[in-house]
């Protein structure tokens, strides 16, 4: 999904969310979808970019890596990796936040 989709769909929230990216590094247009994320960066999101290492793409996961607003990972086997390095990320992000639903009333 294009950055400025993503940026789009966010003006819906009233909050920060986090988003989630899971790449192979082959990025159309990777300057102007990098200005997006920091951008939303700046605004509170929390980026966080899977990088799949099928492809070799140095210069783009160097610019990935200098950005404060970007958490990037290295995913060398996907099947094997990919979810619990989600879900750790997720977990470390929202720890403490999560509430368990209840019910009120009586």
């Amino acid at each position: 999904m294009p950055t400025h989709s993503i940026a789009e769909l966010l003006k819906e929230l009233r909050e920060p969310c986090f988003i989630v990216i899971i790449t192979d590094g082959g990025w159309q247009n990777f300057k102007p979808a990098l200005k997006d994320l920091e951008r939303l960066g700046g605004k509170g999101y929390r980026i966080t970019v899977f990088y799949i290492r099928d492809w070799k793409y140095p210069d783009e996961v160097k610019m990935l890596v200098k950005s404060p607003y970007i958490t990037l990972y290295p995913v060398e086997d996907p099947v094997r990796d990919l979810e619990g390095l989600v879900l750790s990320e997720t977990m470390g992000i929202y720890e403490g936040k999560l509430r368990p639903l209840t019910l009120g009333g009586g």
